[in-house]
């Protein structure tokens, strides 16, 4: 995997036989090599994070994490019916003598990445995040590089056609900063498409009542942990995302969606009993993985709050995660 690309490889060409003349090709890329794998990983109480000095990333980089981050790709799938919403297709539209591309931030393991190059394999598609954890056999239109998100990309302006971010407000101590950079590398009318998590749980609709009344284990869960977050310079971006993305002011034609996901097998639709059932384990296995960001030395204490939320995970009714969903063109 490289650190960043080699100028000699993003000079491929585009399927019609004419050059990628919008090469952002740049000199200062260096191939990572095998021996220097270990310099990006640190454990701790058992398990691997990544020991990037800046980043505020707080989740593992083991393979459990890798595993959950696979299983909540596929979630996501299934949950929005494709890997993205908005005019994804038409922004990606096969062009002569142009190459589309894409950008994934905070890239992970690269799943989302693989499967969109099998359905655009006519686009370019790059991958950043701060650890070597994707394949470094990737396909010929996927390059996956080393880089932190929460720093200026290294991209020429109007650079991509789409540009993807799942989950990547733990990644960055400025959302702000980044959706600048967003707007930046993206050409005039490109997409961004961003995607995150709410913080905590709360009631579904139909469910009234206060979810620290009817869900008080799970509730104090997670107000600790974003408690212990916001220590970090950390704050979930789910809630505000639209905002954020207005208040860029580089976007037009912005459109939000919020999902409520289903936490366990409570709900009548039999579509979504699986997805709850799925989610709750999905769930259980990031809240498990975070235990050690609310802090070690408090091990019976982070023990008795995880076990408090498994049970109403388990057991409760009405119990929903919102996930939000903003894509935009830039101006």
């Amino acid at each position: 995997m490289p650190h960043q690309d080699n100028p000699e490889s993003d000079s491929e060409e585009v399927p019609d036989g004419h050059p990628d003349h919008s090469s952002d090709a740049s000199s200062d890329v260096v191939e990572l090599d095998n021996a220097e794998f270990p310099d990006y990983f640190q454990e701790r109480n058992g398990r691997l994070f990544h020991s990037h000095v800046v980043s505020p990333y707080p989740l593992p980089v083991d393979t459990a994490e890798q595993d959950r981050a696979n299983r909540q790709h596929i979630f996501f799938k299934h949950l929005l019916g494709a890997n993205y919403v908005g005019p994804v297709q038409e922004v990606l539209q096969f062009t002569v003598g142009e190459q589309r591309k894409t950008l994934d931030l905070a890239t992970g393991t690269g799943k989302w990445v693989l499967d969109m190059s099998r359905d655009f394999p006519h686009v370019k598609f790059y991958g950043l995040d701060i650890v070597p954890i994707a394949t470094r056999t990737p396909p010929r239109n996927v390059q996956f590089e080393m880089h932190d998100i929460g720093t200026a990309l290294r991209f020429k302006e109007g650079t991509f056609d789409f540009v993807h971010g799942r989950s990547i407000s733990m990644a960055v101590h400025d959302y702000g900063l980044l959706l600048r950079e967003v707007g930046r590398v993206l050409r005039p009318q490109g997409l961004f498409l961003a995607c995150e998590l709410a913080p905590s749980i709360t009631c579904a609709p139909g469910y009234p009542g206060d979810p620290a009344l009817l869900f008080p284990k799970a509730t104090t869960f997670f107000q600790v942990l974003n408690a212990c977050l916001e220590q970090r310079g950390i704050q979930s971006m789910g809630p505000y995302l639209l905002d954020h993305i207005r208040h860029a002011r580089c976007f037009t034609g912005i459109q939000s969606r919020v999902y409520h996901i289903p936490v366990g097998d409570w709900d009548e639709n039999l579509h979504r009993q699986e997805l709850g059932r799925e989610f709750s384990e999905i769930l259980l296995a990031y809240a498990n993985a975070m235990k050690e960001t609310i802090g070690p030395e408090m091990n019976q204490y982070v023990d008795g709050l995880f076990d408090g939320l498994k049970e109403e995970v388990h057991n409760a009714q009405g119990m929903v995660l919102e996930y939000y969903t903003v894509f935009a063109r830039k101006i």
